[in-house]
């Protein structure tokens, strides 16, 4: 048990350093060969529901942009910049930073990585 923990403290700390979240998810990968067979059926339980909730909780947010976000959505998940956007859409470099901005408002999120990785789980399309 005392390994568990101090394992467990050695996720959370390598974790909470910037970019190390993929380590840290090979530390509980590690941990979860060791379960047992009740203990694992806990995890993937819990695991299931952390997916459905959060599955559930981005569907949400996802309903409350515009059809013009989603738009800008797909070209920003293609990999477009604010500039191409404009054009691509007659619109102003601005006004597509403002769009930019608003999905990532409205998304929670603060990066073109992650707006594209919401963008695709959601499989975002214009309706």
């Amino acid at each position: 048990m005392t390994t568990e923990c101090s394992r467990s403290a050695e996720v959370s700390k390598v974790y909470n350093q910037p970019g190390n979240a993929v380590a840290a998810l090979d530390m509980v990968i590690e941990l979860a060969e060791q379960l047992e067979p009740d203990q694992l059926d806990r995890l993937v339980t819990h695991i299931d529901k952390l997916r459905r909730k959060h599955s559930s909780l981005a569907t949400d947010v996802t309903e409350q942009l515009t059809e013009r976000e989603k738009e800008v959505l797909i070209l920003v998940a293609s990999g477009y910049n604010r500039k191409e956007i404009g054009r691509s859409l007659s619109i102003s470099a601005c006004t597509a930073a403002k769009h930019i901005s608003n999905i990532y408002r409205k998304l929670g999120v603060s990066t073109i990585a992650e707006a594209t990785r919401m963008a695709l789980v959601q499989n975002i399309s214009l309706n």
